[in-house]
């Protein structure tokens, strides 16, 4: 296949695989003190282990794993940890998937939950392909974040395995040591997939090369990094090239929406680019090279294409603080709408947009009807639950699934009141109240017969049939206004009341509440 040039090619790298989860034969819930190594073994074909948020120590012996598996957490803003020495894949024709869990290499303590940071990892991958194994559909890492490794992500330089398609998605990869010539990707040698995805990802302090396919033999694949962030990296083996497909002529190699940031060239430490031969594919497009991207110009010259007519170079991206992980892009900054479609390049999770989204997702209720209907734009609401009722649950989640949900909780007494905060990865927080009322099923009060107009602006007239007294009270539960009422139609100034909603508690009946007022 020639070397084509272009701006950008409307030809999809592939038809990729999906990206869900596999058809569980069970759900299998694991909580913190469950032994994850007893549970990965005792798993059958095509489980999922469903992990809750906490601590998991499983790094006294390797995990293996010779079925189809899915290990994953349901709760990206408060991540389960799982400490290990690594995934061991077994076996034929087998598909694994993690997703939404932070892993570490570190030894930790069990009882203080202390990382042991002044030793080597106790882990050299996160997945490693044993001389055990044969063959894959689907390898999917998702949505967690990867760090302390001695070595690499994956490793599967071995044998001559056939894998159908990898996916990394959604991930944070940091602090891999590239013990010896291990980079991030080590597939190097004899195995041969259709796909090969690595997108919306960050990746900074690592060593040697990030795609090692250096000796695979011609076979037709395709290799796709997108809207990726990439600072420190490289060096290790000076030499090494960043991207290396040496000799496979069928190969394609796309690089769409990425900021290759800072590499870890020095006077003593030669960093190349990338390695693709020249009858093979190789596309970049939307891309920019920060000023301390330092490659050497030699790591070009297989490929005979010139880097300024793809992406623009010597460009500061002015990320927040990337030495401590922060990748956020400044509000006004163009590299926010640079990519063909319009859309942030680099990975999206540092749009300053998202990082600061506060906004409430949604609100789960164990009973009532919510009034007004739920919105991320209104924080203020009351819950409506029938007589009879002796608890309520409250919880919610961010519009940004990485925001965390604090408060809530359970409400036994009434009327009650429970708060909602949303903290954003920025740190930017919002409150959404909610106010509990049991309401009668019919939702009105025994005495008032007539209660106009609703809503009302300043004055509300109440028509009962025998004398009573009335409370009005505020969304929080907050008392703002008591009035006697004589038989027949009262008026009452509500000129002094703020807008908003408030119910009406009738004092002969206080179990009978409701008549809502929206001024």
């Amino acid at each position: 296949m020639p070397m084509k040039k272009s701006i950008y090619s409307f030809v999809l790298a592939c038809s990729f695989l999906t990206t869900g989860l596999l058809q569980a034969q069970h759900r299998i819930p694991v909580v913190p003190g469950d032994d994850l190594i007893a549970k990965v073994a005792a798993a059958a074909d095509k489980d999922t282990l469903v992990l809750e948020p906490g601590f998991y120590k499983a790094n006294y012996t390797s995990m293996i794993v010779n079925k189809s598996l899915a290990i994953i957490s349901e709760n990206l803003a408060d991540m389960p940890k799982v400490y290990l020495k690594k995934f061991e894949l077994k076996g034929s024709n087998i598909s694994f998937h993690l997703e939404g869990i932070e892993f570490s290499g570190f030894y930790v303590d069990s009882l203080t939950h202390v990382e042991r940071t002044d030793t080597i990892p106790s882990a050299d991958y996160l997945i490693d392909l044993t001389t055990e194994f044969v063959s894959g559909k689907d390898i999917v890492v998702k949505s967690c974040i990867v760090r302390n490794l001695n070595r690499s992500v994956v490793r599967g330089d071995r044998l001559a395995y056939t894998v159908e398609n990898f996916l990394f998605d959604d991930l944070i990869v940091y602090d891999l040591r590239g013990g010896g010539d291990y980079g991030p990707f080590r597939m190097k040698s004899n195995i041969k997939f259709n796909t090969f995805t690595l997108r919306n990802s960050t990746m900074y302090n690592m060593l040697n090369k990030l795609i090692d396919l250096q000796d695979i033999p011609d076979y037709p694949m395709d290799v796709t990094v997108e809207n990726c962030t990439f600072y420190k990296w490289g060096g290790g083996k000076t030499g090494n090239f960043l991207f290396d497909i040496k000799t496979n002529t069928q190969a394609s190699l796309y690089l769409r929406n990425n900021i290759f940031g800072k590499t870890n060239a020095s006077e003593t430490v030669v960093v190349n680019g990338f390695r693709v031969p020249v009858a093979a594919y190789m596309e970049i497009t939307t891309s920019v090279f920060t000023p301390d991207f330092v490659v050497k110009d030699s790591a070009y010259e297989v490929v005979s294409w010139d880097k300024n007519e793809y992406v623009e170079t010597n460009v500061d991206p002015e990320w927040a603080d990337p030495d401590n992980g922060n990748f956020t892009l400044p509000v006004n900054s163009p590299l926010l709408q640079m990519s063909y479609e319009g859309g942030i390049i680099g990975d999206p999770r540092w749009n300053p947009v998202t990082r600061a989204d506060a906004d409430l997702g949604s609100i789960t209720l164990s009973t009532g009807t919510l009034s007004p209907n739920f919105s991320p734009s209104v924080t203020s609401y009351i819950l409506h639950v029938p007589e009879g009722t002796t608890e309520v649950t409250v919880s919610g989640k961010g519009h940004n699934p990485r925001a965390k949900v604090t408060g809530g909780g359970t409400i036994t007494e009434f009327p009650g009141q429970v708060t909602l905060t949303v903290t954003a990865e920025d740190g930017t927080t919002k409150n959404y109240t909610i106010s509990v009322w049991i309401t009668g099923i019919k939702e009105t009060l025994s005495s008032i017969e007539k209660l106009y107009p609703n809503p009302a602006k300043n004055t509300v007239f109440i028509t009962v049939g025998q004398t009573d007294h009335i409370s009005i009270y505020n969304t929080v539960g907050q008392k703002v206004k008591t009035v006697k009422l004589e038989q027949g139609t009262n008026t009452i100034d509500i000129s002094s009341l703020e807008s908003g909603m408030y119910i009406i508690r009738s004092e002969r009946k206080p179990e009978k509440v409701f008549r809502l007022i929206v001024k």
